[in-house]
């Protein structure tokens, strides 16, 4: 039976691709699982395995079941484009991939539990749907989409950008290396690395917001990022409290993804 993934496009199967190609690696991921829940050794859900007993890490995820569909960095489908910021309408509707983020979990919760306790929570601000990424040689550009117009600049964690660009979950501030827009100007926004107790400021980076729209134009070089393809994770935050508890990114302000997930990009 064949497959199809959100673009109507159908997913390829183990017999159509074949074993897993030197020097290649998984642009965007998907699947569609048809066994047993996610208890047991093979929890899908878990990308970024720790001592993966079927073999390197991200070996079975990539190459064991036919029905998860996956492409390759050389995919048509995955090419690099690339917009500036945000000049002309819309140039980043035919950015890919697209990572998306569900909608309305910023709602005020205002609530009698058990004992006549009230559980309440107001943090939920700027309703984050949308991220994309784009590359050239000498930057690397994050974009994002709320539902509604997103916020003036207010406090240390407004629309904070985490990343992790050596690609190690064990290094950094709960994996992430950098945080961007912990200091948002009027056009140019802070670039901090973390030392091991706290973030330092290592350069600056532009932006811009229009309505539900931002986007950050990062230097490759304050990124530590070599020429040639980029690979990295990255995760948004909004209202969550600045260095944070990890659990508050499950029931404060708004992340996406939601949680310790982060997004992964892998762009030629």
């Amino acid at each position: 039976m064949a497959r199809l993934d959100a673009l109507d496009r159908q997913l390829l199967t183990h017999a159509d691709v074949g074993g897993p190609r030197k020097g290649k690696f998984v642009g965007i991921f998907y699947f569609q699982w048809e066994m047993n829940d996610d208890s047991g050794l093979h929890n899908i859900t878990d990308i970024r395995a720790g001592k993966a007993p079927w073999g390197p890490v991200g070996s079975f995820h990539f190459w064991d079941q036919p029905y998860f569909g996956y492409y390759y960095r050389d995919d048509p489908w995955v090419i690099r484009k690339h917009a500036q910021l945000l000049g002309a309408a819309g140039q980043w509707r035919d950015v890919e991939p697209v990572y998306r983020d569900d909608l309305g979990d910023t709602l005020h919760r205002h609530y009698v539990g058990a004992s006549d306790r009230t559980y309440a929570d107001d943090s939920g601000r700027n309703d984050i749907i949308e991220a994309r990424v784009s590359h050239t040689s000498q930057d690397v550009t994050f974009y994002v989409r709320t539902h509604a117009d997103i916020t003036a600049p207010a406090g240390s964690d407004w629309m904070l950008l985490y990343l992790d660009v050596d690609d190690n979950p064990t290094t950094g501030w709960l994996g992430f290396d950098v945080v961007v827009n912990r200091r948002p100007g009027q056009d140019t926004t802070s670039v901090e690395r973390w030392t091991g107790d706290a973030w330092q400021r290592i350069g600056s980076a532009d932006y811009r917001k229009a309505g539900n729209e931002m986007a950050i134009e990062v230097r490759r070089d304050l990124l530590g990022l070599a020429a040639g393809p980029v690979s990295l994770s990255f995760k948004w935050a909004d209202n969550v409290g600045a260095d944070a508890d990890p659990m508050r990114f499950l029931d404060k302000g708004d992340t996406a993804p939601l949680g310790r997930f982060a997004y992964h990009y892998a762009g030629q």
